[in-house]
């Protein structure tokens, strides 16, 4: 009986309660094997004796006991396992779920920066813009000295979507070219590439987005 106790002495392993819970289980169920072992060689002996010994009795009982207790202990703790799985199995949902949800929060923020930073415009000589009703010669006296007004129409056809988080180049072919539109003049710079190429280059998109409409005139 001693080297049965010695042989149920568990030693605690590091884990998770889940995988300490499984382990006690299977340490049980190992001990209860042994124990009905024990159980089966002692009732042989006693048959083989053809003997009733008081002793022998009384350890054997107390041997079912033993068992009896462990396999009422499984029972319990297949019940924790039960329990911990369905802790795991809630948890996890509720972070898939959380996940789902700032994977929408962060869409609806890259939605609202993009619309922040995108910038509409449009390119044409002084007739292509008179002709889209962007521009209209106003001033001057007999005819001359007029100089070009912006309309206020902005007919979204007539303009290119541009997100200046990710470009910050307007390439114009065309030797001149003067922004008309009322984007802040520190926030850009004209470039001429060559002589038939301008580029604008965006500086500060914060300042330059602000004025959502960029109209340019191109001229040779």
């Amino acid at each position: 009986q001693a080297s049965i106790a010695q042989n149920d002495v568990e030693t605690q392993q590091p884990g998770t309660l889940h995988d300490r819970t499984l382990e006690r289980i299977s340490t049980l169920k190992s001990s209860i094997a042994r124990t009905k072992e024990r159980i089966e060689e002692l009732d042989a002996k006693l048959k083989r004796n053809g003997v009733k010994i008081a002793s022998l009795n009384k350890m054997i009982a107390n041997l079912k006991k033993s068992v009896s207790e462990r396999e009422d202990q499984i029972v319990a703790l297949n019940g924790q396992v039960s329990q911990l799985e369905g802790q795991v199995t809630w948890l996890n949902g509720e972070v898939s779920n959380q996940q789902e949800e700032l994977a929408t929060r962060q869409q609806e923020l890259d939605a609202k920066q993009a619309e922040l930073a995108t910038i509409f415009y449009t390119i044409g000589t002084k007739k292509e813009l008179k002709e889209k009703g962007l521009v209209e010669s106003k001033g001057g006296v007999a005819g001359l000295g007029k100089s070009l007004k912006l309309t206020g129409r902005l007919e979204q056809a007539a303009f290119t979507s541009m997100n200046t988080d990710n470009e910050k180049v307007i390439r114009i072919p065309a030797e001149k070219v003067q922004v008309l539109s009322a984007q802040p003049p520190t926030s850009y710079t004209v470039n001429h590439v060559s002589k038939d190429m301008v580029e604008i280059q965006i500086v500060h998109p914060e300042e330059f987005r602000k004025v959502k409409h960029v109209v340019i005139l191109a001229s040779s």
